[in-house]
């Protein structure tokens, strides 16, 4: 498997999780530029961003691509700050439970449930949105709120909408299940080559495999590996990943350690592929 941004790796620490993982002490000399963010002094950034947080955080950023570990689910936002520096016309891959599209409870201000509605009202490069693994009804109950509605493809069994004139397709998880991975992959093929970029929330998965802040899909880690392996052999670009979704931080439990660990494991088998590896 040919190799993935050995270059740049970022860790952005907003709960202290990561201090108590250890995937990224193993990491290997050629992960290449490494940073890790402590940013547990910040106000303003848990499920929702303050101006002047957003300000101090996007002082930190360097480049869009490569690996980016962003925390839990709360700080999911951060995935419409990477790719609002995309110089160049890209597609976002989505898998997560949510939809991210809800309308801003307060405001202007960026949060981890409307991060994406932001991003297809002001980013311009973002051509189109593919959601992976995303709730039926939750993703329902966005296009109706809208004044949308999803078409079912009877041939490829994809959800087809648009939103704000940006294509949205909606993938099953029972697609994303089977090893008929060519379906998606023919249509992330398009365009082109259109170069991606993927954002995972964790909460896509099953609990019983890794368990996040927020209530969860049913997909499974494997399937997810086998999607991801056939992204990285393919032949469309990837611009760059980020990875949230990490547990509560509730030091002590026998449940935490558990968690704890599943979280760890996922974060170190996702940069093992992603950087030409065998996990």
């Amino acid at each position: 498997m040919k190799p993935l941004f050995r270059q740049h790796t970022e860790i952005y620490s907003f709960s202290g999780i990561y201090e108590e993982e250890s995937f990224w002490r193993k990491l290997p000399a050629s992960a290449g530029d490494f940073r890790f963010f402590d940013l547990t002094h910040l106000s303003g950034t848990n499920g929702y961003l303050s101006e002047e947080a957003k300000a101090e955080i996007c002082e930190l950023f360097t480049a869009t691509g490569g690996i980016h570990y962003i925390d839990s689910g709360n700080t999911h936002y951060m995935t419409g700050l990477l790719t609002a520096r995309i110089d160049e016309p890209f597609r976002l891959l989505l898998f997560d439970h949510h939809p991210d599209m809800q309308k801003p409870a307060f405001g202007s201000l960026l949060s981890c449930g409307s991060w994406l509605r932001s991003a297809i009202e002001e980013n311009r490069n973002l051509r189109s949105v593919v959601m992976a693994g995303v709730d039926e009804v939750l993703a329902g109950q966005v296009m109706e709120a809208d004044g949308g509605k999803w078409e079912i493809d009877g041939e490829t069994g994809l959800w087809q909408g648009s939103w704000q004139d940006r294509p949205l397709t909606r993938i099953p998880t029972d697609i994303l299940e089977t090893t008929e991975s060519g379906k998606l992959l023919a249509y992330l093929s398009g365009d082109g080559l259109l170069p991606l970029y993927l954002s995972i929330d964790k909460d896509v998965f099953s609990a019983d495999e890794v368990r996040t802040n927020w209530d969860q899909g049913s997909l499974s880690t494997e399937g997810f590996f086998r999607v991801l392996r056939a992204l990285c052999e393919g032949e469309t670009p990837i611009l760059g990943v980020d990875i949230c979704g990490e547990c509560d931080r509730r030091a002590g439990s026998e449940d935490y350690r558990r968690a704890l660990m599943q979280n760890d494991s996922f974060n170190g088998r996702i940069y093992s592929i992603l950087c030409g590896g065998e996990a």
